[in-house]
């Protein structure tokens, strides 16, 4: 019952798209998300604002002291509508596979009992008469 329930918590919409400023309490930038998070380019994956999961998220830093603003990346979890497409699309390539493996279980079911039956009226000698 427990990790059905984590599935589900796993892929219901989070309540606050944008998280609070990311400051932890130190002096220095406050840095506030700009936008959604969106995936990260396929030659920018190893950089650290692309980890764990290969998103990214504008964000605006804001110096205190300075006044300035900066904007630059930062991680962000994982993108609920792309993480359900691609269950539904795991899902799917599952059922095809099953659907094409019962079905030649099938067939080949069918092709040994013809087999069979061919061995069983060539033991006792029943042939087809010619028509």
């Amino acid at each position: 019952m427990r990790l059905s329930s984590a599935i589900v918590a796993a892929f219901k919409p989070q309540e606050h798209d944008t998280p609070p400023p990311v400051n932890g309490g130190n002096k220095g930038p406050i840095c506030e998300p700009f936008g959604h998070c969106e995936r990260c380019p396929e030659n920018e994956l190893d950089q650290p604002f692309c980890q764990p999961f290969g998103n990214r998220q504008l964000l605006h830093c804001q110096d205190p002291e300075t006044g300035g603003e900066t904007p630059t990346w930062g991680p962000c979890g994982r993108i609920v509508l792309k993480e359900t497409g691609d269950f539904v699309e795991f899902l799917a390539c599952n059922i095809g596979f099953a659907v094409v493996g019962l079905l030649a279980v099938i067939a080949r079911s069918k092709q040994l009992a013809i087999q069979r039956s061919r061995n069983l009226a060539a033991r006792i000698g029943v042939s087809r008469s010619p028509a």
